[in-house]
């Protein structure tokens, strides 16, 4: 989900777009309004809040590891199953902690596309039906895999949403006090790491497959290959910190 970059460059982006094969498809569109998002697809906001007000599943990681490592059909079932029903929220409750970033950071337009971002992927996600073939299966791996090749897109457009909020307020010392700055750090520390558990488990699914159509994702990603697993798992966490200091660092010296 993260490197152990501080943050990604716009280098970055298009060298991965090149691995992948694929353009930098606009994964983030261009709705900033979530009321009208919620609109345009038919779907009721207070459902959606309704959504991520419910309680994740807590997973370990060796269970997590034991599937992927000797995958079996039946069990791809049973884990496609389970993401169908998890995913949704965890991705509603990602776009709730936008929506209620502190100190008007919510209102940034790049945030509120972030925010518009999961929403409409959770939409996807409700509007496609529960696997209960092994077809099905393959289609909901499709969505998911769609969902995870960009994984720049979003960590720029929080730090786009944070530069903009910056210029728009003309920041006094005041704005910037300690005790403020890092509320919103302890906020995006928050997002940022919920977002690398959420592109764990998702990634987890999409990889255990062994389809050819990932071995572009593999190029990017080496979390499942035994015992280095865990090395590789360490330095994905260190992503969200690091990136939180960056964006306390650029607020700090805009004063």
């Amino acid at each position: 989900c993260f490197s152990t970059k501080v943050a990604p460059t716009e280098e970055d982006a298009v060298e991965e777009a090149g691995i992948l094969g694929n353009p930098m498809s606009p994964i983030l569109t261009q709705e900033s309004d979530p009321q009208r998002l919620f609109a345009s697809l038919g779907m009721k906001e207070e459902d959606f809040y309704k959504i991520a007000a419910q309680t994740t599943t807590s997973l370990k990681l060796g269970d997590m590891y034991k599937y992927a490592n000797q995958p079996d059909k039946t069990q791809r079932m049973r884990n496609a199953q389970f993401l169908h029903r998890e995913l949704p929220i965890r991705v509603a409750q990602r776009a709730v902690d936008l929506l209620t970033l502190p100190y008007g950071l919510s209102e940034a337009v790049p945030i509120r596309q972030v925010a518009c971002a999961y929403i409409s992927y959770c939409h996807k996600m409700l509007s496609t039906p529960c696997p209960q073939t092994y077809e099905e299966e393959e289609q909901f791996t499709d969505l998911l895999q769609s969902l995870v090749l960009d994984r720049t897109s979003i960590p720029m457009a929080v730090a786009r949403g944070l530069a903009h909020w910056r210029e728009e307020n003309q920041l006094s010392p005041r704005d910037l006090e300690p005790e403020r700055l890092q509320e919103m750090e302890d906020a995006l520390y928050r997002f940022f790491t919920a977002r690398l558990g959420l592109r764990f488990l998702t990634e987890h699914h999409v990889l255990s497959c062994h389809r050819e159509s990932t071995k572009d994702l593999r190029k990017v990603t080496h979390m499942f290959a035994g015992p280095e697993a865990v090395s590789s798992i360490e330095d994905t966490a260190s992503g969200p910190a690091n990136m939180c200091v960056t964006l306390r660092k650029s607020l700090v010296d805009s004063r």
